[in-house]
């Protein structure tokens, strides 16, 4: 017999191995493997925009922590500075070289508690009402930054100004008390003791409270 035949074994493995892809070895549906063929240019532009997009977010991942461990380093060598002029230039480098992070806003807030030690009042003022514009309200430095603006109010006797911080830091969960008891010493500046019992008798209804915290406010709003 004629070793080239059609039908002989040889001839049919040879063609079979010849035409067959992985869309066969993979026994796709005929439908399937027409499609895939079809638009074989667009599947791989989306398999590489896949794979280039995971890269890229575990590159971000690598780029933001590591930032924010470069950065909190940064700021916990700032703030063990002593010397005033040392530890301002410090913290703000900090700003300049982690600008958007964490470590920077807390630079920030240094900064301004050195000014308000300072006497500064109006420089530290400013500053934290610059880094308050900048925050949500789930933020950490939220509430710290509303009790700071709240108590240089209340040092330069903007009383008005210095209620409204406490008013938002009551508001604030978790500060409530501590907001209620800043508005009411408020309250008590401006004479009006009624509102301020008021308050007072507000933060006693927090139930997380200590007990020597409790027996205080007890003896306030029976003073008043």
């Amino acid at each position: 017999m004629d070793e080239s035949s059609a039908f002989t074994k040889r001839h049919i493995e040879e063609v079979t191995t010849a035409k067959q892809t992985l869309l066969e070895e993979l026994n796709l549906p005929p439908g399937v493997i027409a499609f895939l063929r079809a638009n074989r240019v667009l599947l791989w532009a989306i398999f590489l925009a896949i794979i280039g997009g995971i890269c890229g977010f575990r590159y971000y991942n690598y780029y933001t922590d590591n930032l924010r461990d470069n950065g909190a380093q940064a700021l916990a060598q700032a703030l063990d500075i002593q010397e005033e002029a040392a530890r301002t230039t410090a913290l703000k480098l900090v700003v300049a070289d982690f600008d958007g992070s964490g470590a920077a806003t807390w630079a920030k807030i240094a900064q301004a508690q050195d000014l308000a030690k300072g006497g500064e009042l109006v420089q530290a003022q400013e500053l934290l009402v610059d880094i308050f514009n900048g925050l949500q309200e789930g933020d950490p430095a939220y509430p710290l930054l509303l009790n700071g603006l709240g108590q240089l109010a209340e040092q330069q006797n903007e009383l008005a100004a210095a209620l409204s911080w406490y008013e938002k830091l009551l508001a604030t969960p978790g500060f409530h008390a501590f907001g209620y008891i800043a508005a009411a010493r408020v309250y008590e500046k401006m004479e009006n003791l009624a509102k301020a019992k008021e308050m007072y008798e507000n933060a006693n209804t927090d139930t997380a409270l200590q007990g020597e915290v409790k027996g205080w406010l007890a003896s306030k709003i029976a003073s008043l």
